[in-house]
């Protein structure tokens, strides 16, 4: 029978990282609201400018725990003063890790549930309705 861990957000099963249901994401930027209007999550052709994972307390996302302080330090850290960003939160959501050092590989599988819009301003952030998606 393998080790069981379990985390604040994740279970660790052998060298397998489970997350809870809705707690990881992938979060995809996009340059700009029509961008993000035609982006494929929403049925159209635009490609996200960038896509990174919110894993909280493993990977990129050690010692975060809010998706939102990732979102605004990506931001930040690129310089960016504007952008439109949306969240796939995962219902399932899976990576290998180092059971030992705990870093985090691979993912294995993922199932998107739902999502949230929004947009980076100088450092704020505010939501986008879906209204607007289609102006």
């Amino acid at each position: 029978m393998c080790k069981e861990r379990k985390f604040t957000y994740a279970t660790l099963k052998g060298d397998e990282l489970h997350f809870d249901d809705g707690d990881a994401a992938e979060v995809s930027i996009y340059e700009s609201l029509r961008d993000l209007s035609n982006g494929y999550f929403n049925g159209g052709e635009k490609e996200p400018y960038d896509t990174f994972d919110f894993t909280p307390e493993f990977g990129e996302c050690k010692g975060i725990d809010n998706i939102e302080v990732l979102i605004k330090e990506y931001a930040l850290k690129n310089n960016i003063k504007e952008c439109y960003y949306y969240i796939e939160w995962m219902s399932q959501c899976s990576y290998r890790i180092d059971p030992e050092t705990l870093e985090l590989g691979d993912i294995i599988e993922f199932s998107g549930q739902y999502g949230d819009y929004g947009v980076v301003k100088n450092g704020e952030m505010e939501g986008v309705e879906l209204e607007e998606l289609d102006e």
